[in-house]
């Protein structure tokens, strides 16, 4: 999509933050599907997202929008094969993130409360904490275990 720097930068990029701050949470935004992906193309985007210590992902399959320069591209790549694509990242994602919160598991974090029972921690996971924590407050709490799709503290609702 015409970005300024390479592949190999990013990798170098991203991996240096996560050697540096091992518990960062690193995000990155894709868009799948833009015209003239070619599968071998798809296939380096997978495996660089494999490769680097990236937790999150906001997957955009593209979309064709009148009077885009995109839209006027030539191989636009039908639809069905973009959302493909995009599950495929998601399972992805979704398996690095479980093995990046599973890492923090009796870690002590520091998390912000944002409401009865729950927070978010420095490193942008949702996290399960005692109703009775005061809201509003930096804490720190150690994790005990993984829910659905964030942490728990030890003192965490089961």
């Amino acid at each position: 999509m015409y970005r300024p720097y390479s592949r190999e930068y990013y990798r170098d990029l991203v991996c240096r933050i996560g050697e540096r701050i091992p518990d960062a949470g690193i995000g990155a935004d894709v868009k799948v599907g833009f015209p003239g992906e070619t599968d071998d193309d798809f296939r380096e985007t997978y495996e660089l997202i494999r490769s680097v210590p990236l937790t999150y992902l906001h997957i955009f399959p593209y979309s064709s929008r009148p009077g885009t320069v995109a839209a006027a591209l030539p191989n636009q790549i039908p639809e069905h094969v973009s959302r493909f694509r995009a599950g495929s990242l998601r399972d992805l994602i979704a398996q690095k993130n479980e093995a990046f919160r599973q890492s923090l598991i009796g870690k002590e974090i520091e998390l912000l409360t944002l409401e009865e029972g729950s927070a978010i921690s420095t490193n942008f996971i949702r996290v399960r904490v005692p109703a009775a924590t005061p809201l509003n407050r930096w804490i720190r709490m150690p994790v005990q275990g993984l829910t659905k799709d964030g942490l728990e503290t030890s003192f965490g609702v089961s």
